[in-house]
């Protein structure tokens, strides 16, 4: 073989050399890729398997949380707790006409938990109804309000009916029971809520304070004296009496509480006090006012065993109202003695020496049917009595 050819030879098999080489490089390059491409693709799979092993428990974390706050999963005993839960939120905001609708089967299920629709219905002060829906969003139980309707009644009080949903979980205890602590749901406290809700007042006018239906009386020197505080409220509350005089200015024998005025005056004079009135609407509505207790001595007086003509001439029916509060009244004038007496069918009375009973009342007719000295007569509007008594005993 020629030098040449020898030439030739080498290169042909260095060319040949470094195709296996690269062929072999590139053989290699492609398994460690197919090596590298499975190990990312475990390594993505172990990754995802983590987040999901991670989801799962912090999943079973908040179940473990949930279940806890769960109805027990015995039908029977998580419908006598949510009823006596629902029971102790009406009585805790003083609510009248509580009925409470139990469920006799679930709103619907699934294999994780039983649904429960409850309803509540009652009537509750306009401050007690915020304080009630409060209540319940405090309570720590799986449930939510599903509807709820307030009407406004003439009382001035809310009518509340509310349907509530309340979940028991499969995975509950047959018999657990709630444990007592707050939701952590509420973002105030429910007396700041009253206060920015009810300010406003949506449902009806500003809550009116309350007046005393009596401002004075009077008394005799050495005479006994109750008198029981009475005041009328517009929206029917509750009143409380708060004496503003300083109790070292009121008289010996004079007592002051928080339902009356009680005590002997031992001398003559005028009483002066006065009391703050306010009552429990929200917000609370009140006033100052004076009473006054005119007390006199005893002066004797005489008293004629027949009327004279004089006092029936001044003395006339001044008014006919019907459908007062007691019922139907005819007030009779005595300009002589200076008194209106109110009567109602029944009643006694004695002007002077003339005395009588009420027999009937007619508002519409202007008259009232008095009896005196087992003679009827009949007692006109603005019709002296002298003219009208006269008339009866003729007839």
């Amino acid at each position: 073989m020629s030098k040449r050819e020898r030439i030739l030879a080498i290169a042909v098999l260095s060319i040949f050399g470094l195709m296996i080489v690269q062929w072999g490089f590139s053989h290699v390059s492609r398994v460690l890729d197919e090596k590298n491409s499975k190990l990312d693709g475990a390594i993505a799979e172990s990754e995802r398997l983590d987040q999901i092993t991670s989801r799962g428990l912090r999943a079973k974390g908040r179940l473990d949380k949930l279940v806890k706050l769960s109805l027990p999963r015995d039908q029977q005993s998580a419908l006598y707790q949510y009823r006596t839960f629902l029971e102790s939120l009406g009585a805790a905001v003083d609510m009248e006409g509580v009925s409470i609708v139990t469920p006799e089967s679930t709103a619907f299920q699934n294999k994780a938990f039983d649904a429960y629709n409850f309803s509540l219905q009652g009537d509750v002060e306009l401050d007690k109804s915020i304080e009630l829906i409060g209540r319940y969003y405090d309570k720590n139980y799986i449930h939510t309000i599903k509807e709820c309707k307030f009407s406004m009644l003439e009382s001035g009080k809310v009518r509340v009916n509310l349907i509530s949903q309340v979940i028991a979980l499969k995975a509950a205890s047959k018999t657990q029971e709630l444990a007592d602590q707050s939701s952590g749901r509420l973002a105030m406290d429910i007396e700041e809520y009253k206060s920015r809700i009810l300010a406003r007042n949506p449902f009806a006018p500003p809550n009116a304070a309350p007046k005393l239906d009596k401002s004075s009386l009077e008394i005799l020197v050495g005479k006994s004296l109750y008198h029981e505080f009475g005041a009328k409220d517009p929206e029917g509350h509750n009143v409380e009496y708060k004496l503003v005089t300083n109790e070292e200015d009121i008289p010996e024998g004079i007592e002051v509480d928080s339902k009356g005025i009680s005590g002997v005056p031992t001398k003559p004079g005028k009483i002066e006090m006065e009391f703050e009135i306010s009552d429990n609407g929200w917000p609370s509505a009140s006033r100052t006012q004076s009473f006054v207790i005119n007390v006199k001595e005893e002066v004797k007086t005489v008293t004629k065993e027949e009327p004279t003509l004089d006092l029936l001439t001044r003395t006339k029916v001044s008014g006919l109202v019907a459908g007062g509060r007691r019922g139907s009244e005819v007030w009779i004038r005595s300009q002589f003695e200076d008194k209106t007496l109110r009567l109602i069918v029944g009643e006694e009375f004695e002007i002077g020496g003339l005395k009588g009973k009420v027999i009937e009342i007619h508002p519409q007719e202007d008259y009232a049917l008095l009896e005196t000295d087992n003679v009827r007569w009949v007692a006109k509007m603005y019709v002296p009595f002298s003219e009208a008594y006269a008339e009866g005993l003729e007839d």
